[in-house]
């Protein structure tokens, strides 16, 4: 595995438990929880910290991952529910920026610590040497100068007061960072779990105001076949109160027509076929009643058939004839 700078990406270990990692694992599949964390991975590598919001990036994403699912869809899904945001032809992630900035803030305050150390050491070092050179110059000198690099070696007690000071000064602030880092990890997911509840509790009252505009159509359809293929044709049209009283108002008008009433119903278009085709927008002029048919004119009233007139005229002529 590739190590860029030694830099990683923080995972939080109950990311699964986000409500709207939930909501997009429960359209999508499992597979969309493991497609989330691929796109940011893919955004952590870019400079922006972003991708392009096109065709060529869900195609590369869908054949680097061989997910059965739309990316663009699922990509859509999750800027709505808010894990990420799109603007100017790109997508990011909001909570990969945050967490990148405080990765950069700890890096910055690292640098200056290692400089500091760094300088302390050097210090050190130097002081060191110099205490070598006293010790070695009081060795070659025997006893003579033993009281000098006594005194040359409590003189150095008071320089390293100072960095121990430093050490437990560094830490301190290190263990506080650790604390506002995780105070506000917990800020964002309570944040992040109060939004995701609003949105699924509205995705829920949708739903079952859906739920009840398709019963209310499918118990006046005469024809209940293909229920199934029905309802995905309806989702589809997105109904809301004005197109679903048209389509009731419809229904019952068309149960009135000839075409629908003649050989019990057998000419009813299938429910989702009637859907599809938006056959609510039909004309109803040819919703109306069968006339009565016209009564047969009843010609046994007494007077002659025509037939029997013709026969008559013909024996006529044949007696004439014969005279």
């Amino acid at each position: 595995m590739a190590i860029i700078e030694k830099m990683y990406l923080m995972h939080d270990i109950d990311a699964f438990s986000d409500m709207k990692i939930v909501a997009l694992c429960d359209e999508f599949g499992v597979e969309a929880y493991a497609i989330y964390w691929i796109i940011l991975e893919h955004m952590f590598l870019k400079d922006a910290l972003s991708l392009p919001y096109n065709e060529i990036t869900f195609q590369a994403l869908k054949a680097r991952t061989r997910a059965q699912s739309d990316i663009k869809a699922l990509v859509d899904r999750a800027i709505e529910f808010g894990l990420f945001e799109e603007e100017d032809g790109q997508f990011w992630s909001p909570s990969l920026i945050r967490r990148m900035e405080r990765l950069d803030k700890d890096a910055e305050e690292k640098s200056e610590k290692a400089r500091k150390a760094a300088h302390a050491r050097w210090e050190s070092r130097r002081n060191g040497k110099a205490k070598k050179g006293n010790t070695d110059e009081c060795s070659s000198n025997a006893g003579a100068m033993q009281p000098q690099c006594t005194c040359n070696a409590d003189a150095m007690q008071p320089q390293c007061e100072p960095m121990r000071c430093d050490a437990n000064r560094i830490e301190q602030n290190r263990i506080e960072q650790n604390r506002t880092i995780l105070s506000c990890s917990s800020t964002d997911a309570d944040e992040q779990s109060q939004a995701s509840n609003s949105v699924v509790n509205k995705r829920k009252a949708e739903q079952q105001v859906n739920n009840q505009r398709f019963d209310d159509f499918w118990d006046i359809y005469p024809r209940k076949i293909g229920k199934k293929n029905a309802r995905k044709a309806w989702d589809a049209l997105k109904v809301d109160d004005e197109l679903h009283d048209k389509i009731i108002r419809a229904v019952n008008e068309h149960k009135k027509s000839p075409q629908w009433t003649k050989d019990n119903g057998q000419f009813v278009p299938y429910p989702a076929t009637w859907l599809r085709g938006e056959r609510w927008e039909d004309s109803l002029e040819h919703v109306i009643s069968v006339k009565p048919r016209e009564p047969t004119p009843n010609y046994d009233d007494g007077e002659p058939d025509f037939i029997e007139l013709l026969e008559e005229r013909r024996r006529k002529e044949a007696i004439n004839a014969a005279q």
